[in-house]
């Protein structure tokens, strides 16, 4: 059973979605921000040396890092969980390519 403090995060997440239609950092974010998170993940993906058969995002939020997870390795199977139930219908909307769950850590 999720935590009160687990359940008062989520809710803290799904209302920025709300709010800005997807999470701050990704709708919202400067120039530098952008800059900074791309720089991190093709600092990650040089980590990977083999084409990967599929991609699991836990986390994801509202999906855009897997969006980009699933431009980068096309023929992966990318799957997004996260306990956010309104950014995981943002991401459903925006990304209906890509399977999106909700899980709770159960």
């Amino acid at each position: 059973m999720p935590s009160e403090l687990h359940k008062e995060n989520v809710n803290t997440f799904n209302q920025d979605v709300v709010d800005n239609q997807g999470y701050r950092y990704t709708t919202h974010a400067p120039y530098s921000a952008q800059v900074a998170n791309r720089t991190i993940s093709h600092a990650v993906w040089g980590f990977v040396t083999t084409q990967p058969q599929s991609i699991v995002d836990l986390g994801c939020g509202d999906g855009t890092y897997t969006k980009e997870l699933a431009e980068q390795w096309p023929d992966a199977v990318v799957h997004g969980n996260d306990p956010a139930e309104v950014a995981v219908s943002i991401a459903r909307g925006r990304y209906p390519d890509i399977e999106f769950c909700i899980v709770t850590g159960k």
